[in-house]
């Protein structure tokens, strides 16, 4: 069976959560709607794009603009001026990177759980050893469950600068601060909040759609913070 996704769909929440994010940052302050305009041009620009190309340049721009608020929103000890993936530059990119990899692997593992190719996605393209399906997902549980996650952990310093060295020419936990991030991390996704399902279950619902999704019964609406 075939099946065509419109990736703009993706995208569009992934936006949609890194304005949200941006709101949350600055508390509807002063000076935020300027600071969300660039999402609101993204959101426009996406409705016209034409190809995969576009849809993923529309992309980069909005989260290059994010980053650079998100960084510089951080407490002064984590603050980064440009996002950096593998080595990570300091602590901050240090932990998004390690966020995102283990919730890249929950992901991978509904998928597998539901009889879905992890490696054959629409958004990300088909690459060896690449598991491109569940990086399409993660985009749009990046923010509302990692970032936030990092955000607030950081400022409520259950992490600090003492839990990280440098080593291989980048900046990773130690041993001890990784210990500490794992277990913040799963009480994170184990944790319920009144009637509300723990974030597992989101991940578990959300590939269920998909699922239902491929199999022609429903159109897939993508994660949005509310």
């Amino acid at each position: 069976m075939t099946f065509r996704m419109d990736t703009r769909t993706i995208i569009k929440s992934k936006i949609q959560n890194m304005e949200l994010v941006t709101k949350y940052i600055y508390q509807n302050s002063l000076g935020t709607s300027k600071l969300c305009k660039p999402y609101i041009t993204a959101r426009k620009n996406l409705e016209q794009s034409q190809n995969q190309e576009e849809i993923m340049g529309i992309e980069g721009a909005a989260t290059k603009h994010y980053f650079n608020i998100y960084g510089k929103a951080l407490p002064e000890d984590f603050s980064f001026v440009v996002r950096s993936r593998r080595p990570a530059q300091d602590p901050a990119n240090a932990i998004l990177n390690l966020g995102y990899m283990m919730l890249l692997r929950e992901i991978q593992t509904h998928l597998e759980a539901h009889h879905l190719d992890p490696y054959i996605g629409f958004l990300h393209s088909i690459q060896d050893g690449r598991p491109s399906l569940a990086l399409d997902i993660l985009e749009e549980f990046r923010q509302p469950f990692i970032d936030l996650f990092i955000l607030k952990i950081i400022r409520h310093k259950q992490i600090g600068k003492d839990d990280f060295q440098v080593k291989d020419g980048g900046v990773v936990l130690t041993d001890d601060g990784f210990r500490k991030f794992f277990n913040l991390y799963e009480k994170k996704m184990g944790d319920t909040d009144g009637e509300n399902p723990g974030l597992r279950q989101i991940i578990n619902k959300q590939v269920y759609l998909l699922k239902k999704h491929i199999l022609g019964e429903i159109i897939y609406q993508s994660l949005q913070l509310a």
